[in-house]
């Protein structure tokens, strides 16, 4: 399937039958495809396709909700998707598919999906699609090519961050960066000017920056912004130290347990198996640890929640970690 796809989502519980546990509504002006992800008996499961009319639901899973947390991925002529960076395989017919790895490998497509959080205790959940008044699809006119002021898509805010990495994915090019635990998507469209899009490109992850912009949307570890300027900074104590820690590194007693950091980003990984990434920053305190430090603070990608670790010792080589509050004595060594 083809096309790009922009959604606005408004999650709210409803009164539903018995029967319906996850349930999606199409109150959009076009038709969404939607796939579903979540964790099954067998593993990650992917499903699809459910075509919903404008005006229309489907329930893509039914019975009691045993997961807090289930993933979607929706298509549509002329619009673009907000993913999340989830990524699971799919095919352009109907699917069921167990197994969210090697996607190409086994004949299968990928695609990336956005969390839906229906809640601690949550038995069923109505996540509704809804057409956002910036939304631009392809047949629209060419806009303005002066840049738009600032403010004209959403609250201007300027802060400190860092440079992750500018990368195309599923058709659609963006940057991205972190600050404050939360990861920030600048798109290559007509919002954001392409002389300030080039210049993210030209710098590494890591890269300390000053940013000022829109912010469009705001999800739970994720923003989709709107850049007006940028410009380097001197990094912080902090982030110089993330820059030392940029690379591979294994666990002195398991050495199948290995970690990568780059840019603000730590990526898991056990014996070659995706473990996760958690978003990273370094500083004096991390969730009311302070004194001691410094500390790594590890915000999971998936939950949003945060791990704590004070850095005890960081060599060229090897590092020691401490987890909070336990107290584990992490040892890791440097990849060659």
């Amino acid at each position: 399937m083809t096309g790009r796809i922009w959604l606005s989502v408004a999650m709210a519980l409803a009164p539903l039958p018995a029967w319906a546990g996850l349930e999606i509504c199409n109150q959009t002006s076009v038709r969404q495809s939607v796939a579903i992800g979540y964790m099954g008996d067998g593993g990650w499961t992917s499903e699809g396709w459910w075509n919903i009319p404008p005006g229309e639901c489907a329930t893509t899973v039914s019975g009691d909700l045993r997961q807090r947390y289930y993933y979607y991925h929706a298509e549509a002529e002329g619009r673009r998707f907000l993913d999340e960076d989830y990524q699971f395989c799919t095919r352009t017919d109907a699917f069921t598919i167990v197994g969210d790895e090697n996607c190409a490998a086994r004949g299968f497509d990928s695609a990336l999906f956005r969390q839906i959080d229906t809640g601690p205790e949550a038995l069923e959940f109505t996540l509704t699609m809804l057409d956002d008044a910036n939304a631009q699809d392809d047949a629209a006119p060419a806009p303005d090519p002066r840049p738009a002021p600032p403010g004209a898509f959403g609250p201007t805010e300027s802060f400190d961050a860092v440079y992750q990495e500018c990368l195309t994915r599923q058709g659609a090019a963006y940057c991205a960066f972190h600050a404050d635990g939360a990861k920030f998507y600048v798109y290559e469209d007509d919002r954001t000017p392409p002389a300030l899009l080039d210049q993210l490109e030209t710098l590494t992850p890591g890269a300390a920056i000053t940013v000022t912009g829109d912010m469009v949307e705001v999800f739970d570890t994720s923003v989709e912004f709107v850049l007006h300027s940028l410009a380097a900074r001197a990094p912080t104590p902090g982030e110089r130290m993330l820059a030392a820690l940029q690379g591979g590194w294994y666990a002195v007693d398991d050495p199948a347990a290995q970690i990568t950091f780059l840019g603000a980003e730590r990526a898991d990984s056990h014996d070659g198996a995706d473990m996760g990434t958690a978003f990273v920053q370094v500083g004096p305190q991390c969730n009311g640890f302070s004194g001691g430090g410094p500390y790594l603070a590890a915000r999971t990608a998936e939950t949003g929640e945060t791990d704590c670790y004070a850095i005890d010792r960081l060599g060229d080589r090897d590092m020691t970690l401490i987890y909070l509050p336990r107290g584990n004595i992490l040892d890791y060594r440097r990849l060659d």
